[in-house]
């Protein structure tokens, strides 16, 4: 996710400038707490299969950290920590909501985590974003130190959008293709994006939770027949009904256009793709496609 110079995104947790932060956060808690009420999960369990940590850069240097653990019936947050030079910039809200995105990716239906009783304007921080005190779970014990909070957090169904895409959008939605293995050295996807722009921009459209991108789609109409293109969902939200919603869109969009059929064009050895749009009521036509480049997007 990019918000204009200000990125997210997944980081190792044993990475030089993520110990940094993880190291100037065990030296602010141990100055507040004694041992038995400092719960610092360290690097190990923060590398386990069960933990996703999060940075937020400005400038690509590292403004924030976060972490997220995946446990039974709940996600807990974790290792939330914005340098003094980087606060008051909205970094921790950015942050918060990527690990509440994970948490919705694993169907999680809540989010817990615990802070300290000197810690205030993380205490305020966390109930103006929906968090409730309540009592220790997990392996926590009563401690007069510590407050323990909850969110319930929507389905993933609730929170997602399907949204025009708007230029503000540009960054995330070719890194979500690169992610997701939709460039291809010959399209330009930066030409891509503004060729639909200048042809039918309201036929390429986001699947959004909040400003996080985890869905594209382009689709077309010539008059004749109607085409998906760039059709692309984050490996994190993938086989949870984001795909079906974005071809759904796009065929209420072409019908009331007045197409009579769509079609579109997937490579053979994509076969877990194939097996979608099968289930989605599309069919192999016995057709050939030929092509022919006018414009090469690449140099020679």
């Amino acid at each position: 996710m990019q918000l204009s110079d200000i990125t997210v995104e997944q980081v190792t947790p044993d990475a030089e400038d993520v110990r940094n932060l993880i190291a100037a956060l065990d030296t602010y808690q141990e100055s507040l707490y004694p041992p038995e009420s400092n719960h610092l999960d360290g690097i190990d369990t923060l590398m386990r299969d069960n933990v996703v940590m999060i940075g937020v850069r400005d400038n690509n240097a590292l403004a924030g950290i976060g972490a997220v653990k995946f446990m039974e019936g709940y996600a807990e947050i974790k290792r939330m920590y914005i340098p003094e030079t980087h606060r008051r910039k909205g970094m921790a809200g950015i942050i918060l909501r990527a690990l509440e995105h994970l948490a919705l990716s694993r169907d999680l239906p809540v989010a817990r985590l615990e802070t300290g009783i000197h810690q205030a304007a993380a205490i305020s921080f966390y109930r103006e974003a929906g968090f409730m005190e309540t009592r220790p779970f997990g392996d926590y014990k009563e401690d007069p130190l510590s407050v323990f909070m909850k969110k319930k957090l929507p389905s993933l169904e609730e929170a997602l959008s399907i949204s025009t895409y708007t230029d503000q959008y540009r960054n995330r939605v070719i890194d979500l293709w690169n992610r997701c293995g939709l460039t291809v050295p010959w399209n330009d996807p930066q030409k891509d994006i503004q060729r639909k722009l200048d042809d039918s921009p309201d036929l390429f459209y986001l699947a959004l939770l909040d400003d996080q991108v985890i869905g594209s789609c382009m689709a077309g109409y010539d008059g004749h027949r109607g085409w998906f293109y760039y059709l692309g969902v984050a490996p994190e939200f993938r086989k949870k009904g984001v795909a079906g919603q974005l071809v759904k869109h796009g065929e209420k969009l072409l019908g009331q256009l007045g197409c009579p059929k769509i079609n579109l064009m997937v490579r053979k050895s994509n076969t877990g793709v194939i097996q979608f749009y099968k289930t989605a009521g599309y069919g192999d036509d016995p057709v050939l496609v030929l092509s022919k480049r006018l414009e090469s997007d690449t140099e020679a």
